[in-house]
């Protein structure tokens, strides 16, 4: 016999879960609900600006330094090719990274793209 569990999700952990994630099924939300004016946009088809970029370093890449990135864009996954130009300027908040490593880039809402992964 299995036991079944209900669960409540209360008004404070809702607030919670907006405050994270500032979307709830495509609606941007605050701390006072959904933000007017906001155009509503399906988290199935993410705004083509916060794609993730797939590069690789060309030098030893220290954390806290910005670095240009070469984009390895073209072909077919798992095989990649060099193409689709460079990105400069992108930040490194995380770790170092050698020279030729793999690394995945995103732009942010202040407009400059950040490392938010990489081969190790």
């Amino acid at each position: 016999m299995s036991r079944q569990e209900r669960y409540f999700i209360g008004p404070n952990l809702l607030t919670d879960i907006r405050r994270v994630v500032g979307r709830v099924d495509g609606i941007a939300y605050n701390e006072s609900g959904p933000v007017q004016g906001v155009a509503h946009q399906s988290l199935h088809q993410p705004d083509s600006s916060s794609r993730l970029r797939i590069g690789k370093t060309t030098a030893t890449w220290n954390k806290g330094t910005l670095a240009t990135i070469t984009l390895w864009e073209t072909g077919t996954p798992p095989n990649e090719t060099q193409g689709g130009g460079a990105i400069e300027n992108v930040v490194n908040k995380w770790a170092t990274v050698a020279s030729g490593k793999w690394v995945g880039i995103q732009l942010a809402k202040n407009g400059s793209y950040y490392l938010v992964v990489s081969e190790c």
